[in-house]
């Protein structure tokens, strides 16, 4: 790894096991879940109106729910590796490349993730991920001791789990990391979840794909998958809703599961010397915007404002109203298990507002780069989100106000400079910043995506990009 890597290895090391000799117990487990496409406006902790999430409303209630955390990315691949090591997407490269004749960028040696630090200061690092845009050719798999990244049901990952939990030393710290595209498309609710959230009487076109795909194995359905989100011609109002409906039903099924997934970790490890985390990598579109579907073609709310939900020790039960991003994710679990910065990361830690201590938004930074070449980012600092989309044909900027205009459906960019100059500012120096640290710390090159990822990846939709908004 390095001169930087050794030394950041040695320093965790030996502020780990002072911590141990010092206080005699065991440095708080770690369980970080990514529910990946989960929009933070359909659950009920975040106000929906639909029962959706009972369990994950317990963990909210429990801890600390952030009313206001922005993905990094639209996009599953930048948006994680963001997530894992507290750089922008500009700064660690790694991006969706299926659909671009470019190799598959891994992220750089230079750059530690979290599981590389936890693993050199004494943890047993275990990711529990869904392949697709996951992948150990990124660099996603650096620092796990176990990497298992086979595209399964959550029903097989939460036994997958049990079998970890069963196999970890209960006197070694433990971080897992678990992910999963149950509620990502095609959404594929089990037929009595279904039935919950959508109109018996609807019989378009999204029904009949529904109907097609549920019982079928994964690997007899790839390319009616794909085209699961393609937008059937006439789409209406009643297609979308029962859309939204099939969302929704694999939304509480995946609650469900959350919820013996906990069971089972409690049953292992101390629920109270636990750091328990849930996000979303991105949301999804249900045609707020130019009647698309789904994500990675914009930055607009629908696709960056995600949950997170935090429970642990020394984290009172609170509501955040602060701007959070998740690039600020690995500072701020850094800083509460009492171990060393990672140099040269973008992201800030929020530990005081974690805390409950006050504190400071962030300006969340969330960036896109398209095939193009173009890049779309924005800023968010509530109750202003500004996006952003630099082109070879020029630049178009739009500033929406949240606090009266959740759709962000009115450009108020005209009207108020002030506030597009300093955010503008702000992107234009984590840009910069960004670019540089890519320059010195280049992306590797990890060859072409393999037959096995490219059908994963064609079965969740990923096979083209939306025209720029």
């Amino acid at each position: 790894m390095g001169t930087s890597r050794t030394n950041h290895s040695l320093f965790a090391a030996l502020a780990l096991a002072l911590a141990t000799a010092c206080g005699g117990d065991r440095p708080p487990d770690v369980l970080l879940v990514s529910l990946d496409t989960l929009r933070a406006d359909s659950l009920s902790c975040y106000g929906y109106e639909r029962g959706t999430s009972p369990f994950l409303d317990t963990i909210a209630a429990e801890g600390a729910r952030f009313a206001h955390a922005w993905a990094s990315a639209s996009n599953t691949a930048p948006s994680h590796m963001s997530l894992l090591t507290g750089l922008d997407p500009l700064a660690h490269g790694v991006r969706p490349v299926l659909v671009t004749d470019e190799p598959v960028r891994s992220l750089t040696p230079d750059s530690p993730t979290l599981a590389e630090v936890l693993s050199d200061a004494g943890y047993r690092t275990v990711g529990l991920v869904d392949n697709g845009y996951v992948i150990t050719s990124m660099g996603f798999d650096r620092g796990f001791d176990v990497f298992r990244n086979k595209r399964t049901t959550l029903g097989k990952k939460v036994t997958q789990l049990r079998t970890e939990l069963i196999e970890a030393d209960p006197d070694r710290p433990l971080f897992l990391f678990f992910h999963t595209y149950e509620t990502h498309a095609p959404y594929l609710p089990p037929r009595n979840h279904q039935r919950r959230f959508t109109d018996a009487s609807y019989r378009g076109e999204f029904r009949q794909r529904y109907v097609d795909l549920v019982d079928l194995p994964l690997a007899q359905s790839w390319e009616a998958r794909s085209t699961f989100l393609v937008p059937p011609e006439g789409m209406n109002d009643d297609d979308l809703a029962f859309l939204r409906g099939l969302y929704d039903a694999g939304i509480a099924y995946t609650d469900e599961l959350m919820a013996r997934a906990w069971k089972l970790w409690k049953q292992r490890r101390d629920p109270e010397n636990t750091l328990f985390v849930v996000l979303s990598d991105h949301g999804e579109g249900f045609g707020e915007h130019r009647g698309k579907l789904g994500h990675r073609h914009s930055l607009y709310g629908e696709l960056l404002h995600v949950p997170l939900l935090v429970r642990g020790p020394g984290v009172p039960a609170q509501v955040v109203v602060e701007d959070v991003s998740l690039t600020d994710l690995v500072p701020t679990l850094l800083e509460y298990l009492d171990l060393p910065p990672v140099h040269g990361v973008q992201g800030r830690s929020f530990l005081e507002l974690l805390r409950g201590e006050g504190g400071s938004s962030s300006i969340a930074v969330s960036q896109l780069s398209r095939p193009s070449g173009s890049l779309h980012d924005s800023a968010t600092r509530s109750p202003w989100r500004l996006i952003r989309w630099q082109k070879e044909t020029g630049t178009q900027i739009k500033l929406y106000d949240r606090s009266t205009d959740v759709r962000e459906s009115v450009n108020l960019a005209e009207e108020r400079d002030d506030v597009v100059a300093e955010l503008i500012e702000h992107l234009d120096e984590r840009s910069a910043t960004g670019l540089a640290y890519s320059e010195r710390h280049r992306p590797g090159n990890a060859g072409e995506v393999s037959d096995e990822t490219r059908r994963d990846l064609e079965s969740l939709g990923y096979t083209g990009y939306g025209e720029e908004d």
